[in-house]
């Protein structure tokens, strides 16, 4: 294996723990203390807090089901003999005192607030600075976010790491594709960045499996592990990671250029709406399968199909969407956005047949499909945006648009929220979301193109 393949191995292990970190929280809040399904089954509930009794319940609602689910959670009571730890071990939501609203705040704009900021810097820094040590001290960075939360017992300290993890992360996708435009060439760019986005969909595939980590060693330990093997990753890159010479005298030429331009900016566009129809099916699909109990549903199987589908899938798609926009961009440079367009058109009819099949084994058969045609666009995007603008500005020109498209794409799962129902209906809503932002991020994909 030549150097730059170690490379590029090197910096699709940093991205997938960049995405790991990002989404490990939406599975920690998720894990189930052991023995109380039957006593929480159909009911709803709050922080445990480290209370044994006092719980404010949602707008003063309480009955007996409540209680029972609080106090098998809790470990007290008639659940408190020979029993194991309790809720505030297994679950972040119960140890660190997370309410509904605080959760969409730590998973929505507490990240993308910061992540913008950072960006402000990212923009001008990653052209001119050395990448290797800004790319290493952002890992460690937000590995120490990630450890941090361990320690956390309430909602304040933990958007403060949230906050740090948003900042540093923002780092991580400029200076990535930067370096990898310099250690490939011009025609095996695009195989080489859809492999890098693949980190996407292997790191949310990979945090699933924080359910079943937790259930062994608590979530505080998870935090901790995540936390330990991304400052291993920074000092790797720290070590072998070596930065590549640039043209000094060019960047300094172009260090005031503009970096929009027509498809810069419709690329923003499109990958806004695109963005944010995958938030929206993130966030709701686990809901939408619990409410709707479709026949062959359970939590756990769930847990490891995600992992396998959302992982292997977006894996296959980025890869197989890289190398034909190699072969094709010797007779069509937008051969990217080209395909992205018809990936994301065929992607929207399958997520119709995710929400619209009867079975729990054909609901995933259409996810899997849809990942795999449809996933391949954000690496196309990244190749384009760097084809259609100098290298000495590409750094800010994918900062630009992935700030733009964090900030807008956040309204998707914010909307779905508004609409839901309450029950199995929620399907529809978010079948039509994701069908609205995949279908406009077609149209905008083959304007790029054309």
């Amino acid at each position: 294996m030549a150097y730059r393949h170690y490379v590029l191995v090197l910096l699709l292990l940093v991205y997938i723990h960049c995405l790991l970190s990002r989404v490990l929280p939406a599975f920690l809040v998720a894990v189930p203390t052991p023995g109380c399904h039957e006593s929480c089954a159909g009911t709803t509930s709050v922080p445990l807090c480290h209370q044994r009794s006092g719980w404010t319940y949602l707008a003063g609602r309480v009955n007996e089901r409540q209680n029972r689910c609080q106090e098998c959670r809790a470990r007290v009571g008639a659940y408190a003999e020979g029993a194991s730890a309790d809720g505030n071990w297994f679950n972040m939501r119960d140890g660190a005192c997370i309410g509904h609203g605080q959760y969409g705040i730590l998973m929505g704009y507490g990240f993308a607030l910061p992540f913008v900021l950072g960006s402000l810097v990212t923009a001008r820094a990653v052209d001119v600075v050395d990448r290797r040590c800004v790319l290493a001290a952002a890992v460690a960075v937000w590995s120490g976010a990630s450890a941090i939360m361990a320690g956390v017992s309430s909602f304040r300290p933990l958007l403060f790491s949230r906050f740090l993890l948003g900042a540093a992360e923002s780092f991580v996708v400029p200076a990535s594709f930067s370096l990898v435009t310099d250690y490939f060439e011009e025609h095996s760019q695009g195989s080489a960045g859809s492999v890098l986005s693949a980190g996407v969909c292997v790191g949310a595939g990979a945090a699933s499996w924080a359910v079943p980590l937790a259930l062994h060693v608590g979530w505080r330990m998870s935090c901790l592990l995540v936390g330990g093997a991304g400052m291993l990753l920074a000092a790797l890159v720290a070590l072998t990671v070596h930065e590549p010479a640039r043209d000094q005298e060019q960047m300094r030429k172009m260090g005031g250029a503009a970096v929009g331009g027509a498809v810069v900016w419709i690329l923003t566009a499109a990958s806004s709406l695109r963005l944010a129809a995958s938030y929206t099916i993130a966030a709701f699909l686990p809901i939408y399968y619990l409410r709707s109990g479709l026949p062959g549903y359970s939590a756990s199987t769930y847990a490891a199909a995600n992992a396998a589908l959302v992982a292997v899938s977006g894996l296959l798609s980025a890869v197989i969407g890289g190398i034909a926009a190699d072969r094709l961009s010797t007779r069509l440079a937008s051969a990217p956005s080209a395909i992205a367009a018809a990936a994301n058109l065929l992607a929207m009819f399958l997520y119709f047949g995710v929400f619209g099949a009867r079975t729990f084994a054909a609901s995933l058969l259409f996810f899997g499909c849809a990942l795999l045609v449809g996933e391949c666009w954000y690496g196309l995007m990244l190749v384009q945006v760097k084809r259609a603008v100098p290298q000495a500005v590409q750094g800010q020109s994918i900062t630009l648009v992935l700030s733009v498209a964090t900030i807008v794409s956040n309204a998707g799962p914010a909307a779905a929220g508004l609409l839901d129902p309450g029950d199995a209906g929620v399907g529809g809503v978010v079948a039509r979301t994701v069908a609205l932002g995949t279908g406009a991020a077609a149209v905008l994909f083959a304007l790029a193109a054309w």
